[in-house]
């Protein structure tokens, strides 16, 4: 069995949102505590958490996960180099957006099912004929996820590396839901709503 390390990016300023989005209500329920009550931990080698916001970091460390503070939120890859390091031991990363609270069990297991079978692929789910999170990363581009600067993100490192990318056909484009701006906020209190 490989061992599988989880990241949950965090760290994120939610400009589009004026408010930490991950602190918005939802079913009276924060944002980041609809990812943490499903959040599948023993399916992982261990659970890091990197935040910017100390309530949230708070949160995490209280649903388990091992919590790492990024003082720079505003560059992307800063979050994504934290988490590589903290799991330089793993057979790969699943990043996780914290933002994405209808994401289905069923569809971290077919991903981590997949990288068990091909452990050196970048497995990423798709649906609805678009590429979604979250994207499991081979030990092989750790130093590529290390190396990124600026904006850049696992994007960059996939696009590098199209010969290991494995696409996962999954189903219900809305549990790839993720809350950006007000609209997606509201698109979510409705799913809320019909997935009490």
């Amino acid at each position: 069995m490989v061992r599988v390390s989880a990241v949950v990016m965090a760290a994120g300023f939610s400009r589009r949102m004026g408010v930490n989005k991950l602190l918005i209500k939802l079913n009276d329920q924060y944002i980041v505590d609809h990812l943490i009550a499903k959040y599948p931990g023993s399916l992982f080698y261990q659970s890091i958490a990197v935040y910017s916001d100390q309530m949230v970091g708070d949160i995490f460390k209280k649903g388990g996960f091992k919590t790492l503070l990024n003082s720079y939120a505003d560059e992307k890859c800063v979050t994504i180099k934290i988490g590589t390091e903290a799991c330089f031991d793993a057979d790969g990363i699943i990043f996780f957006v914290a933002d994405q609270p209808f994401l289905k069990v069923d569809t971290i297991k077919k991903l981590i099912f997949e990288f068990n079978n091909e452990p050196d692929k970048i497995i990423i789910p798709m649906c609805d004929g678009k590429n979604r999170n979250p994207v499991i990363f081979p030990k092989s581009v750790f130093r590529d996820l290390l190396n990124l600067k600026g904006d850049l993100g696992g994007r960059d490192v996939i696009k590098a590396h199209p010969e290991l990318v494995k696409f996962i056909r999954v189903d219900d484009v809305a549990q790839f839901l993720d809350i950006d701006t007000p609209e997606d906020l509201e698109k979510a209190k409705e799913l809320a709503e019909l997935r009490k």
